[in-house]
């Protein structure tokens, strides 16, 4: 530790010298509002988090008036500190919604879903995947009677049971239960065999959809639905196929 030595009476003493109370204070509030700034992006807690921000911040600044330079110092640190803080929650936000904007508009609008298909992807698995198949099959009907729209309808709430958007505060969140980085939570725990039944499900939602915007035109968004079709298996000729006509 940092000492001085005085001499008196030829005797030496040492004592320790703490860093000054303003900086230690600083430190200790920066590190709780950095931590703060980092949990979940948008929900309740973060909200209430930015409000202690606040507080923290203004708690700083009165505590170091009238302390002269040391005080000055620390509080530019603490300026400099909340600046960076920020710019980086600032750039996650962005990232956030520029993946969401990106999405084609059989993805966005899942997150538009109510009723059965929300409660649908908190059921059991045997559930989910019997009732995607059965959306499935519907679209492959629709689709051979020439209904393009409809057929894509139902590939859209096929998919949605595994695949889908969430509202989160102000952003949106998009889950895969066939992923275990990207599942929700309740979807953490399932095994490699039974994510790999999810995609053998997902995949000609996918490849059928692609068909289906391809016929309406809509060329980005079939793009991205053949591409994840050959995400899922990358022999698909169908999908290389629609992709390139895209």
């Amino acid at each position: 530790s940092n000492s001085k030595t005085f001499e008196r009476s030829q005797h030496t003493v040492h004592f320790s010298v703490a860093p000054p109370a303003p900086l230690l204070q600083v430190l200790c509030l920066s590190s709780r509002c950095l931590f703060a700034l980092f949990c979940p992006l948008i929900t309740r807690s973060s909200v209430q988090a930015n409000s202690s921000i606040v507080g923290c911040e203004s708690h700083v600044r009165m505590s170091l008036q009238d302390r002269g330079r040391d005080g000055e110092d620390a509080t530019s640190s603490f300026d400099d500190i909340m600046k960076t803080a920020m710019e980086m929650k600032t750039a996650q936000l962005k990232e956030l919604r520029q993946r969401f904007n990106s999405f084609p508009t059989f993805v966005k609008a899942t997150v538009a879903h109510k009723g059965e298909v929300v409660k649908l992807r908190r059921s059991d698995l045997e559930t989910r995947l019997n009732k995607s198949e059965e959306w499935r099959l519907q679209g492959n009907a629709q689709y051979k009677e020439g209904n393009m729209d409809e057929a894509a309808r139902q590939y859209e709430y096929a998919l949605s049971i595994f695949r889908y958007c969430v509202q989160d505060g102000d952003l949106v969140r998009y889950f895969e239960a066939d992923a275990s980085e990207s599942a929700h939570d309740f979807d953490k725990d399932l095994s490699c065999a039974e994510r790999q039944r999810i995609k053998e499900v997902v995949f000609p939602c996918y490849l059928n959809i692609a068909a289906c915007l391809l016929s309406a035109g809509e060329w980005k968004d079939t793009v991205f639905a053949a591409s994840q079709a050959i995400a899922l298996d990358d022999g698909a000729a169908k999908a290389y196929y629609r992709r390139g006509l895209a």
